[in-house]
């Protein structure tokens, strides 16, 4: 592929990123009761991971001499801070579903460093959904 096309690839990946209601739950302070307070840090912990993907992202861009996309927030979002983490859990993994998905369409650019890029932020998503789903049946069994 072409750089053009490379920086089109990445900017689709970084406009998933950004659209992704996950990055609206870094801005919010979902409410978790005492019992799944550690969960809520382990969902902060792959939140900053998450931070990271989109500033790669940007930076690979940037480095071939693109411009990244804007940053769009989705106002669906907007009530997530009323909501229990326990609530949040099925729209957070349908989230990461659905970065998964992209990373996998993505497909390979011809870009090494792209290309490795991608490779590594889609498994940890696949590493990240094993985590919400364990931590969705632990707040589920602790009801």
């Amino acid at each position: 592929m072409d750089n053009k096309t490379v920086i089109d690839t990445l900017n689709s990946l970084l406009a998933v990123e950004y659209s992704n209601p996950l990055g609206r739950l870094r801005e919010t302070g979902v409410f978790v009761s005492i019992g799944s307070s550690a969960d809520r840090a382990a969902v902060n912990r792959l939140l900053s991971e998450i931070e990271m993907h989109e500033k790669r992202l940007a930076d690979a861009i940037l480095a071939r001499r693109g411009t990244p996309v804007p940053r769009r927030i989705d106002i669906s979002t907007g009530g997530f801070h009323y909501l229990t983490l326990e609530s949040l859990m099925p729209t957070i993994m349908k989230s990461v579903r659905t970065l998964i998905r992209a990373y996998e369409n993505a497909g390979a650019t011809g870009d090494d460093g792209a290309d490795s890029m991608i490779g590594t932020h889609l498994s940890t998503y696949q590493k990240m959904l094993e985590t919400f789903e364990r931590m969705h049946a632990h707040l589920v069994a602790a009801k």
